[in-house]
């Protein structure tokens, strides 16, 4: 949710809490700090996540403050129903309309916080999401239904899996076009050879919304003991949207191993994913990574019908990564620019490509990265055989450390 949609249900909800507050004074649940609005004036200056914790501290509170609010009304309705007389009973019928309507504002208070929370909030489980980004609004409004995707030119991948890559893309554009429902997708391999970008040019070539949920994430929740209240939130929420959803579960394993092998609260959030993929959907579909596939439990791997495995580039997919990364990169500088004419020569990138093998995309990026920042650190703002070397043997002590 972005900052203008936050501050409106902050000032609605915090409006909602003074009443509380006014109705019952003793109760000390009902209060905010006294500089909590300082607070969120200064949130705001800085932005991002400084924004984003603060806002989430006092939807927090609420969470503990607003169902109490419930049992406040009932005993303040008691309270006056003792004290009716059949003197007064005119009166009170009066004045009781204005309590009914104070009552019903402060349950629907309480109804709506738990509606947003669930199904307007992006749910804590993900990281990214397409839904609040302006590229989904402009897709949405160009292309109304999707964007055409070539994946060879945001991937450098072989033949073999541009193939199964193509044949998921045109499969699930086909369903979602006539209403069926989805198959789940099982993309397992090395770190960094482009299954998230590829989750993300799915939903974009086929006009759905995705989400990203990081093992981060599902670990937090883990700890805390609410993942599957979390999971739950998560299904719901990718459920409303009118186009579809993919939602991308990164590095599974962490609560969809075999049952065997978790603790109880892990167990359980398994059991949840399991209750909510239980049958095919015509809005939801999942797609899992994976380095060590074989530890997946079996009820998860049945649910997933399409496996395919991403492997480190080999030496002609090297050169060709190392020729796309030095273009955007070096080709596209802002700021001072560094000569970076060695890499454009071919046997140079031959020989580049073989000392990285066992690299992924990413560590490839990375590295061409490096060389320019290393260039800028040794102002000497030209790539050359000794940078080159520099980089990457440092790239490999990480690597071995």
């Amino acid at each position: 949710m972005n900052i203008s949609k936050k501050l409106m249900l902050f000032a609605f909800l915090c409006a909602q809490t003074h009443l509380l507050s006014f109705l019952f004074p003793d109760a000390v649940e009902f209060r905010l700090s006294p500089n909590f609005a300082t607070q969120v004036m200064d949130a705001i200056s800085q932005g991002g996540d400084t924004f984003n914790k603060t806002m989430d501290g006092f939807f927090q509170q609420l969470n503990v403050s607003l169902p109490k609010a419930h049992e406040g009304i009932v005993s303040f309705g008691k309270s006056i129903g003792s004290a009716i007389t059949p003197a007064a009973h005119v009166i009170v019928s009066s004045s009781g309309a204005i309590t009914g309507i104070v009552a019903a504002g402060v349950i629907s208070t309480y109804i709506a916080h738990k509606y947003t929370t669930r199904y307007m909030f992006e749910p804590s489980l993900i990281e990214k999401s397409s839904k609040n980004s302006f590229l989904s609004y402009l897709n949405r409004y160009y292309y109304r239904t999707s964007a055409p995707v070539n994946i060879c030119e945001h991937m450098v991948i072989n033949q073999d899996l541009k193939n199964k890559l193509e044949y998921v893309i045109q499969m699930t554009k086909n369903i979602k076009l006539h209403g069926g429902q989805f198959d789940n997708v099982l993309l397992y391999g090395a770190p960094g050879t482009g299954k998230t970008l590829f989750a993300e040019l799915l939903a974009q070539h086929c006009g759905m919304d995705y989400a990203i949920i990081p093992a981060a994430n599902i670990s937090q929740f883990l700890t805390k003991g609410t993942v599957v209240e979390e999971l739950n939130n998560l299904f719901d929420w990718a459920a409303k949207s009118d186009r579809g959803t993919i939602l991308f579960l990164d590095e599974a394993e962490v609560f969809l191993a075999d049952r065997k092998t978790l603790d109880n609260i892990a167990q359980n959030a398994l059991s949840s994913f399991l209750s909510k993929t239980g049958t095919p959907s015509n809005k939801i579909m999942i797609i899992c990574t994976t380095n060590r596939p074989e530890i997946l439990d079996p009820a998860v791997i049945s649910r997933l019908g399409i496996h395919i495995e991403f492997k480190l580039p080999d030496l002609d997919a090297r050169v060709a990564q190392i020729k796309m990364h030095t273009s955007k990169i070096f080709a596209q500088q802002t700021g001072t620019v560094v000569d970076f004419e060695y890499l454009k020569d071919e046997q140079n990138i031959l020989a580049l490509a073989k000392r990285l093998d066992g690299f992924s995309g990413r560590m490839i990026q990375k590295c061409i990265n490096s060389f320019r920042q290393c260039a800028l650190a040794q102002n000497i703002l030209k790539i050359d055989a000794s940078i080159v070397e520099q980089v990457i043997q440092q790239l490999h002590e990480n690597i071995n450390n």
